[in-house]
């Protein structure tokens, strides 16, 4: 189940969601100067086929080349995803097999996109604002600005993101990336907004692995006490693999690691002897970053509905939006901005009374037996079941099989909504993207997170409107930076209400319909499931309406 270079990946296993990358490049090696050599890097795949939902997967991803050593980076979390991958195959083993597809990543290639030690994430991300060139010294890819200086990036992720670029906005759950698990104490995660709520309620539940920084402590216990509450980054840097699935793809994304800013960063002390002695002698924060890791994988792949939450996205917009308007001081209107988030949070809170309908709590009803609240429509409050069995079937054989015949139409419908709502809440990110993406640097198409081309701005959102802000201070023609700034807002607020269209409903609810049998005491049932169309401000996009009739027996 692995993908190398000349090898494509087994699509017997699994629908065509993927390909394997051969990548061959043209090195100039930095640390021989004027050498140059061909060689060709290996992105490995190992695929947990969906037993539901094989052609939707979620991704767990580690780059594998390192610089030196690479105890650290990125050999701990390379373990760690070794370890899910064991984790795994036990359960695999004891029957469990997961709803949708789970893949694991492998990348080659990601220190040479990053150039080592020698480009910081601001000269990686903006260097080019300031007037300078920076050099690679290597041929990664096409990314490059508009005046030909280009942006460095991860090599093996990159170009495999590119290769698949359909199948990931149609197929891609998210993405969940670790590099270094250990540098150092303190657990650290970054995410899109959607995931806070299940990256918070994973930490929760991992309470068998005590904080290794404080004993008889949970990790979120540890976590929010050292923050003072749950700080959850956000990735509008370019430096890990995370950065082409988000701000290319528009894949909702996630970034764990414990430690920042360990001191032997990309040298040769960066190796097993450093980490047993101070990074993490007993090995308890690989343990908990595993934990967490593959615990989040688990519940994207498995809970019927997908644990993403919009309302919270719709509130760091917000929060945004209110930063933003501060810093221009009337200067430009962020209207359009605050009118789409409503939309969005609008969507946000339809979506998540969707979800509750669809996981279907459990109720008693009059005739005793126990249904979810999908039965209950358009019947005078009763269960569709409790319908058929007491107010039109007799006997106690057609009873059964109305039953029987109902419960399978029904969870076919249910089937149907799950599907249906999960893509808009997979999809929803994607909205965030502009064909035309930033300008400069279009490659970066997410709109709300990504690198700016000030490298001294801590505003980490918005990159298109704050580098129209960086550029207009720059001009002389203050109307025109104006323009430029109100632009680039309109172009967000855009994107963000695409991001609400995507989370609606092209449909309102469906609704059940009773239809009596005229003059036969006996005879076909029929029950009507219709489907009233609606276009995206909630005006009918046809005439009339869908509907499937169902016939049920009765002798």
């Amino acid at each position: 189940m692995a993908g190398a270079a000349g090898k494509a990946l087994d699509l017997k296993r699994i629908p065509p969601l993927l390909s394997s990358s051969c990548l061959i490049f043209l090195l100039h090696l930095g640390f021989t100067p004027g050498v140059k050599k061909m060689a060709t890097i290996h992105n490995v795949f190992a695929i947990i086929r969906g037993s539901e939902e094989p052609d939707r997967f979620v991704l767990l991803g580690n780059h594998r080349d390192a610089w030196t050593y690479g105890s650290v980076d990125p050999n701990s979390g390379t373990a760690a995803l070794l370890d899910i991958a064991r984790r795994y195959a036990l359960l695999l083993r004891l029957g469990w097999n997961p709803r949708r597809s789970i893949v694991l990543c492998s990348w080659d290639a990601e220190e040479f996109g990053m150039v080592g030690n020698v480009l910081s994430q601001s000269v990686t991300s903006c260097a080019m604002a300031s007037g300078d060139r920076i050099r690679r010294s290597l041929s990664e890819s096409s990314i490059e600005s508009n005046d030909n200086k280009p942006v460095v990036i991860m090599i093996g992720s990159t170009e495999w993101v590119e290769q698949n670029l359909v199948n990931l906005g149609s197929k891609a759950v998210a993405y969940l990336n670790v590099d270094c698990a250990v540098q150092g104490p303190g657990f650290f995660a970054g995410a899109t907004p959607q995931l806070d709520n299940l990256l918070v309620e994973v930490t929760k539940k991992v309470d068998h692995v005590k904080d290794p920084d404080s004993e008889d402590v949970s990790l979120y216990e540890r976590w929010t006490t050292t923050n003072k509450r749950v700080n959850i980054q956000r990735l509008s840097g370019v430096d890990s693999d995370f950065a082409p699935f988000l701000q290319h793809a528009g894949v909702p994304s996630i970034d764990l690691y414990y430690g920042r800013d360990f001191p032997v960063y990309h040298t040769a002390f960066d190796s097993y002897n450093w980490m047993i002695k101070y990074g993490d002698p007993l090995f308890q924060r690989h343990v908990a970053v595993t934990g967490v890791w593959g615990l989040l994988a688990l519940h994207l792949a498995d809970d019927a509905v997908l644990p993403l939450n919009y309302i919270s996205y719709a509130a760091q917009l917000l929060e945004y939006t209110n930063m933003l308007s501060n810093l221009l001081e009337g200067s430009a209107s962020v209207h359009p901005i605050t009118a789409s988030i409503q939309e969005l949070a609008t969507a946000a809170k339809e979506a998540e009374e969707e979800a509750k309908y669809i996981k279907c709590p459990v109720k008693k009803h009059e005739y005793g037996h126990e249904k979810c609240m999908l039965h209950e429509i358009d019947n005078g409050g009763k269960c569709w079941l409790c319908f058929a069995s007491g107010d039109v079937v007799k006997t106690q054989d057609t009873q059964i099989m109305a039953k029987l015949r109902g419960e399978e139409t029904l969870g076919n419908v249910l089937v149907l909504k799950k599907r249906t709502l999960n893509d808009r809440l997979m999809s929803a990110e994607r909205g965030f993207l502009d064909g035309e993406g930033l300008q400069g640097r279009q490659w970066f198409k997410h709109l709300v997170y990504g690198p700016s081309c000030d490298h001294e701005s801590k505003m980490l959102f918005f990159p298109g409107i704050f580098d129209a802000i960086y550029q207009s201070r720059r001009m002389t023609n203050k109307r025109q930076g104006q323009a430029a700034i109100q632009h680039e807002i309109w172009r967000v607020a855009r994107a963000i209400q695409r991001a609400a269209y995507a989370l609606r409903v092209i449909g309102k609810p469906v609704s059940l319909r009773h239809v009596e049998p005229k003059n036969r005491p006996c005879g076909p049932y029929f029950v009507d499931i219709v489907l009233l169309l609606g276009g995206i401000d909630g005006e009918p996009c046809c005439e009339g309406e869908i509907v499937l009739q169902l016939e049920l027996l009765i002798d």
